[in-house]
């Protein structure tokens, strides 16, 4: 993935949080683009794309993807209802409304649930074991499981993978379904001041210190190989 692709998968990825910020906004004030419909569609990327490409001149320009990014756009779109949001219903006098709710209150409230947040915590870690094997196998270095789990493991540069593996499944969710609850997880490691500026210098970044940390586990381990 290089620096173009990220910044593309980073623009995608803000306007259609942006978008549901804004339906949400539309829902609270009674207006009528999410109803039964868009909910249902919300559910797959592909009929995601069937809702969204004839209400595209309803919604505010800033927030339309571009006509080559609607797949992408509507996979990104679609994958937040699996990830970090959900639509509840909110009964108010007489009426019910529909309307979206971030999913970070919804994973904190699931903390007393030991066994769905170890399953989420170890899901996260192979998500982070995959991206790490496959910037290894990128950047040409030889590496093996004991020493991508002991990365993996590493504190001193878990930001930088936490951050390098969200992305990475930005992107892949891009053209995929997303991983679900793992992968909101990961965005939950980022820090504040990361979270609301993910940019492509930040990644990259991220991603050269990944590079150097595993050369260098690299190097030892084969030093320690050749002393025995």
């Amino acid at each position: 993935m290089n620096q173009v692709e990220i910044e593309r998968t980073l623009s995608l990825h803000k306007i259609a949080y942006e978008l549901l910020i804004w339906l949400k906004e539309q829902a609270r004030n009674n207006r009528g683009l999410l109803d039964s419909k868009a909910v249902e569609a919300m559910s797959s990327a592909k009929s995601c794309e069937e809702w969204l490409v004839p209400r595209l001149a309803m919604i505010p320009v800033h927030l339309r993807p571009g006509a080559n990014d609607i797949s992408a756009f509507s996979h990104l779109f679609s994958s937040f209802f699996s990830t970090s949001f959900r639509v509840d219903h909110v009964r108010s006098w007489e009426t019910v409304e529909r309307t979206l709710v971030t999913g970070a209150k919804a994973f904190h409230g699931r903390r007393h649930k030991k066994h769905s947040e170890l399953r989420e915590e170890e899901a996260a870690l192979e998500l982070k074991r995959l991206a790490l094997g496959a910037l290894a196998e990128e950047a040409g270095l030889q590496s093996n499981p004991l020493l991508t789990q002991r990365v993996v493991l590493s504190e001193d540069i878990t930001h930088d993978l936490a951050l390098w593996t969200y992305v990475c499944e930005l992107a892949r969710r891009a053209e995929f379904a997303s991983q679900g609850p793992a992968v909101h997880r990961l965005w939950l490691e980022l820090d504040e001041r990361t979270r609301k500026n993910l940019s492509v210098e930040r990644v990259w970044r991220a991603r050269g210190n990944l590079i150097r940390w595993l050369s260098k586990e690299v190097d030892e381990e084969q030093r320690r190989n050749n002393i025995r």
